[in-house]
């Protein structure tokens, strides 16, 4: 692997270890016998895991399908459960509450009913929205 296919997190990363590496006068050598003993470290543990993973499914007779179970598919578009009756702004219902929905409850007064497509109080919502245009 080359610096050219590193991220630029990577990057950084070993930018930091060589400047503590420096600021501290450890040598090159002793960092790189450090990270050969944690390598080995995180191979020992791996290949434990492994094992036990091995003994639990020998010992519950686990078939390779049951492990694989069924593939998680991302759905292509999740439906919307909040819309702006004015702008038209539109939530999921998942991940971080954007700004406008956190504005329209706290700064515009709407109701979260209000902003919940197809139901009557969104529906009065969009006729005020409209009529304050």
């Amino acid at each position: 692997m080359t610096t050219r296919d590193l991220t630029a997190d990577q990057k950084h990363a070993i930018a930091t270890i060589q400047a503590l590496l420096s600021e501290y006068a450890i040598p090159l050598t002793d960092f790189h016998d450090v990270t050969r003993e944690i390598e080995k470290a995180r191979q020992a543990i791996r290949t434990s895991a492994i094992h036990q993973a091995q003994q639990l499914i020998a010992f519950w007779g686990i078939q390779p399908h049951e492990i694989r179970g069924r593939v998680h598919q991302v759905p292509v578009s999740a439906e919307i459960k909040y819309r702006h009756p004015l702008s038209g702004d539109t939530w999921s219902g998942e991940g971080t509450q954007p700004a406008w929905l956190k504005a329209a409850l706290l700064k515009e007064g709407y109701r979260l009913a209000e902003l919940r497509p197809g139901t009557p109080d969104h529906e009065a919502a969009a006729l005020r929205a409209g009529q304050a245009a």
